[in-house]
Parts: C-alpha cells; sequence; structure tokens
C-alpha cells in the first residue's frame, strides 16, 4: 500500500508464503513475512522501486503442527530483525510452553537453514528492542516484560524479568523514549515500565491507562502514542511525558474497526 495524505492506494500483491500472514519485519531494503498458519512460515523479499521482490531461496518452515487459521494460543505472534539486521527474531506463544525462533541473515537476505529455539514460557508475545539491543518481551501469561540478550549463536539470555502488572492478558509491548508501555487486552489498560542500563525491568505505573477495552496494538510517533481498542474499534491517542506518565489527548472511531488488530503511527 502507499500512503498519501489521510489515503491508501494498493500498490501491489504479492503471495506471503503460506496460508495466514500475521506480522512483517523490515530492516534497510529486506522485508520477511512471518505465516502463522499450518507449520508456520517465514518468507524474504527485497524493497526495490517501491515493490516487494521475493528473495530465491529465503522459504523457511517454522516446522509446527497447527491448523488453518491457527489456534490463536499456540501460533507464532511476531517477527523482527535484531536493530544490526543480523538476527530475525519470532516469537512462539506456544500455549503456556513459549518459546523464541532466532534465524541469522545473510548479507544476501537468506536465512540459516534452522532457527536456534530458546524456551521463555509462557505466552511470548510482542517485542520490541531497548537502547542497548537487548530483547525485550511482553508475557501474556506473566503479565510482565522481559529482557534478553541475543548472543552469537542465535541463542537468548535471560537478563532480567519485570513484576508483573497485575492486569489481564498483557499482549503487545511499545516503547517510547526510555518507556516501555504494554496493552493488556482482557483488562482493556496500559501499563507503563523503565529499563535500566543493566537491562533491570522496572514496574512503574500499572494502570498508566484504562478505558481502552480489548487493547491489542500501540504505535508510536514522536512523544505519542496511539493504542488501539478492538473492542471499541477506537484508536486512543496519548501524550507522553518526560517521566512516562500517559495524558489522554482524542479518540476516534474507525469506520468498520470491529475485531481490528494491527496499527502503525509515521
Amino acid at each position: 500500500m502507499l500512503l498519501g495524505g489521510d489515503r491508501l492506494r494498493l500498490n501491489q500483491i504479492v503471495a506471503s508464503g503460506g496460508p495466514f500472514p500475521a506480522s512483517i519485519a523490515i530492516h534497510d531494503n529486506l522485508a520477511f513475512v512471518l505465516d502463522a498458519g499450518l507449520a508456520g512460515y517465514v518468507q524474504g523479499y527485497r524493497i526495490a522501486g517501491g515493490r516487494l521482490h521475493p528473495i530465491a531461496g529465503s522459504w523457511r518452515s517454522l516446522g509446527l503442527a497447527n491448523s488453518n487459521p491457527p489456534a490463536f494460543l499456540q501460533s507464532p505472534a511476531q517477527v523482527g530483525f535484531t536493530p544490526n539486521g543480523r538476527d530475525l527474531v519470532i516469537t512462539m506463544k506456544g500455549n503456556n510452553h513459549g518459546s523464541v525462533d532466532v534465524f541469522g541473515v545473510s548479507d544476501d537476505g537468506q536465512l540459516s537453514n534452522a532457527p536456534t529455539a530458546t524456551s521463555v514460557g509462557g505466552n511470548a508475545f510482542a517485542f520490541v528492542f531497548d537502547s542497548e539491543g537487548r530483547l525485550v518481551i511482553v508475557n501474556a501469561a506473566f503479565g510482565n516484560l522481559s529482557t534478553y540478550a541475543v548472543n552469537n549463536n542465535g541463542s537468548l539470555s535471560l537478563v532480567s524479568a519485570g513484576a508483573s502488572d497485575r492486569q489481564i492478558a498483557a499482549c503487545w509491548v511499545a516503547r517510547v523514549d526510555g518507556n516501555y508501555y504494554a496493552a493488556n487486552a482482557g483488562s482493556g489498560s496500559l501499563s507503563q515500565y523503565t529499563i535500566n542500563e543493566n537491562g533491570t525491568v522496572v514496574l512503574g505505573t500499572s494502570p498508566a491507562a484504562t478505558g481502552i477495552p480489548g487493547a491489542v496494538d500501540m504505535a508510536v510517533s514522536g512523544h505519542f502514542l496511539y493504542a488501539q481498542s478492538g473492542g471499541s474499534g477506537s484508536v486512543k491517542a496519548f501524550s507522553v511525558s518526560e517521566g512516562g506518565a500517559l495524558s489522554p489527548i482524542g479518540s476516534w472511531t474507525v469506520p468498520d474497526g470491529s475485531s481490528q488488530e494491527g496499527i502503525a503511527a509515521s
């Protein structure tokens, strides 16, 4: 899709490499799509001339035994590049047996033949990276954020597991400067965390915002946080103070916004 003002225009349709595309990751001129259906798959593309060009030989199976559409709590959740672009990270919710797969990425966009898998327990959902390149995962079963170092061999080493935010179904995470926000779908709220220089996760304010039924995703633009409310079919906007406090500044209904999932801000 191409964005022009407040309009989207269809630019290209390309096969995703599987039956249920669920997440996309971009680094420089590389893009990888995660497909959550059946065995789970990733497919790579090179971005050139405003279009996606499939990279021959980049398709990989995750070897899962899922259905299509996939069972929600058993399916892979998100794909993303490490900040240096050398690894491709995939979180697996795993129905309380969560894990993380890491593929190595070569300069030509090819992936290692098989991923390195690390068990993290619970339901590993969304993730971001902190300023030191550590992986920050939100875990729905534990209701917290945890930080991990991504090792050279693709394995993960736990740095810190934060305290539970005592909300329900923490599934998405967003970073605004030094603050991290978990979206709690079950309790319709956001929780605020910080991460120390050594990677220690510190629970700040929980809840930091309420009244967001079915909070399913967040997007960041400057010092503003946009929370998607799947339950109300709306987007709620907040300004973020230096200390991490959230101040509501508006709410907008999304046409035909029931069951929405996924948001981006420019």
